[in-house]
């Protein structure tokens, strides 16, 4: 059965809102859609979070707990929420727009063959079509946004999405193993500081 897959943004261990939004719609809009919502968690030290997404609507969680992974990375954390997509015949990727999300999310797309709709304000289900709102020319535009590709990538702007923690699910822990690939590590974000510009509004800036 295809599933709506989540990538579980963290942080030190501790789960971003941002991504428990995500998951939380993805939810709501599998039980519209027949799918189950699944996430995958990357990190280092991250086993013990993967424990409460089920109450968050995860049928099921990949983790790939590594100390290789303990900072992002694109090309490894690309490679693996891909990876998990394929093997669980994914049809739609969510995850937050934030930092992260913007980077990744674009990487996923690219090596699914996927449409990406990037930081939508807005996502429901249509008679099985997924619709899409996002804000356009700085703001003045909402633009209605559908994709017609096999598999479709989504990134929610953050504090926008309702959280829904009442699911219950167990939540199935899947622990994958992470074998390192050459160039997986070849960019890794060392530290996230927050620009003078951006402070003000809650951006932070990777670096």
């Amino acid at each position: 059965m295809a599933n709506i897959l989540v990538f579980i943004e963290q942080r030190d261990g501790k789960i971003k809102r941002s991504s428990l939004e995500a998951l939380s719609k993805a939810a709501e809009l599998g039980g519209t859609m027949g799918m189950d919502a699944v996430a995958v968690l990357i990190g280092s030290g991250v086993g013990s979070a993967a424990a409460e997404l089920g109450k968050y609507g995860a049928k099921k969680v990949f983790v790939f707990d590594h100390p290789s992974l303990a900072s992002y990375a694109s090309t490894a954390y690309a490679r693996l929420v891909t990876k998990v997509a394929k093997e669980e015949g994914t049809a739609v990727v969510l995850m937050g727009a934030t930092a992260m999300g913007k980077d990744l999310a674009p990487r996923v797309a690219v090596r699914l063959g996927a449409g990406l709709a990037s930081d939508c304000v807005e996502l429901n289900s249509d008679g099985g079509k997924l619709i899409a709102r996002r804000y356009a020319y700085s703001g003045k535009v909402v633009a209605t946004v559908t994709i017609e590709t096999g598999v479709k990538v989504f990134s929610l702007r953050p504090n926008v999405f309702a959280v829904n923690g009442n699911y219950g699910f167990a939540g199935e822990v899947v622990s994958s193993a992470y074998d390192p690939e050459p160039g997986d590590l070849k960019s890794v974000v060392k530290e996230i500081v927050a620009s003078a510009g951006a402070e003000c509004r809650g951006r932070r800036t990777l670096t």
